[in-house]
């Protein structure tokens, strides 16, 4: 997308730009440089929100990474690996029927409330 910016300025075009999630990176910016000025994004993801998941989650991974900030793929896969685990624990066991049956009743509250 930092190529597709700079072409789209170098051919003229002075709109602003609207991207997504994916936009979100360190290395996007980095690559993006000035081109990405005056753009936007949207997100689902916010390393810097305040509340006990995310903040929990981001102080753990930042151990484990050395002080990285997480992505978006990192908070997602946290995320799904939450909604896992709790469908293990409903299940009792690792039953493909039980975790299924735990995954569809599980109404996939961590997500809403985490990242």
């Amino acid at each position: 997308m930092a190529v597709q910016l700079a072409q789209a300025h170098a051919a003229g075009l002075t709109v602003p730009f609207l991207g997504s999630d994916n936009w979100g990176s360190v290395d996007f910016l980095k690559l993006a440089g000035k081109d990405a000025e005056g753009c936007f994004y949207s997100a689902h993801y916010n390393p810097d929100r305040r509340n006990e998941l995310t903040g929990g989650f981001v102080i753990s991974y930042k151990k484990r990474f050395g002080d990285q900030v997480p992505d978006d793929v990192a908070a997602l896969t946290w995320d799904a690996f939450g909604v896992l685990a709790e469908a293990l624990g409903k299940a009792g066991k690792p039953d493909r029927k039980l975790v299924r049956d735990a995954l569809a009743g599980s109404g996939n509250t961590r997500g809403r409330r985490g990242s």
